[in-house]
């Protein structure tokens, strides 16, 4: 068997026989990813004056209007927005949302008023921008958030139909056109593109280009798998039979799921069958086939 099959599925044994290890994992990773938004965002970006999106760069302009620390901002705002997650995304998503907020709160305060690592702009928007899209995309690879504003877009998703990046697009630009008669145009414009062009494609990269996945799983626990997966994520699941080689069938389940939740889909998975067949692809058009 190749090496790479056989760490998946070693992976997968670790994962079912010690969930708390693995919980303590996907923690760590998420607590990582706040540390590259938060060196990204105190060595960098709020030095030279640039902005992030979400309500970070809401907590970034009023932390320059009031001359309070970022990181207390960051958790302020942020709370409300944690409170949602808690009521509507389930506990093991808010759970870990609550932990990448507030390191990423933390961690602002310790290096709040450090020094910035460059004065060229340039540089400060292409390293700055790298550690937050590595950051945002490992977090949300993990199953957690370090911005109130993915918590908000992900619970509009579900229960008002609306497209997750179209929701942050609108959020951002207002931000930014407020940006630009609060800080000026030339810093606003230059903190669009250093979202838009180094940061969200990042971000993309890491988690995925579109707001949802369609989810196809060969397994051998079909029925339990489509009940649980109905149950938990709401959404409709479609389940039929495959004819193996040696003329045996096997079930086939088919389902599509927000990208914010694709980590805790995997999971699941992996709980009811480990030895399941896995595919997860882009929606890039998603035309009825919605939640009952």
């Amino acid at each position: 068997m190749p090496f790479a099959k056989q760490a998946v599925r070693a992976k997968r044994r670790f994962a079912a026989l010690h969930p708390i290890y693995a919980e303590s994992f996907h923690l760590l990773a998420i607590v990582a990813g706040a540390a590259c938004v938060a060196v990204g965002l105190e060595f960098f970006l709020v030095p030279n004056g640039l902005l992030d999106g979400g309500i970070t760069g809401v907590a970034i302009l009023l932390s320059n209007a009031l001359g309070w620390p970022l990181g207390a901002l960051l958790a302020i705002l942020n709370t409300p927005f944690i409170a949602l997650a808690w009521k509507y995304s389930g506990w093991k998503n808010a759970a870990r949302t609550t932990v990448g907020v507030a390191a990423l709160s933390g961690l602002t305060f310790v290096f709040h008023h450090s020094q910035a690592v460059t004065q060229e702009l340039v540089l400060a928007l292409g390293y700055g921008g790298v550690l937050l899209g590595i950051g945002v995309g490992v977090a949300l690879r993990y199953g957690g958030a370090l911005d109130g504003i993915e918590s908000l877009a992900h619970v509009l998703s579900e229960h008002a139909s609306m497209d997750i990046d179209k929701v942050i697009l609108v959020f951002n630009f207002a931000l930014f056109v407020v940006a630009a008669f609060v800080v000026s145009p030339d810093r606003a414009m230059a903190s669009f593109l250093l979202f838009y062009v180094v940061v969200a494609p990042m971000v993309s990269k890491i988690t995925g280009s579109t707001s949802y996945k369609t989810v196809q799983i060969i397994t051998a626990e079909g029925v339990e798998l489509a009940q649980a997966l109905k149950t938990e994520f709401k959404q409709r699941v479609l389940i039929g039979e495959k004819t193996k080689a040696d003329g045996s069938t096997i079930s086939t389940v088919t389902t599509y799921i927000p990208k914010l939740e694709e980590s805790l889909l995997l999971e699941r998975i992996e709980a009811i069958d480990p030895d399941a067949f896995v595919i997860v692809n882009d929606a890039t058009t998603l035309i009825g086939f919605t939640g009952e």
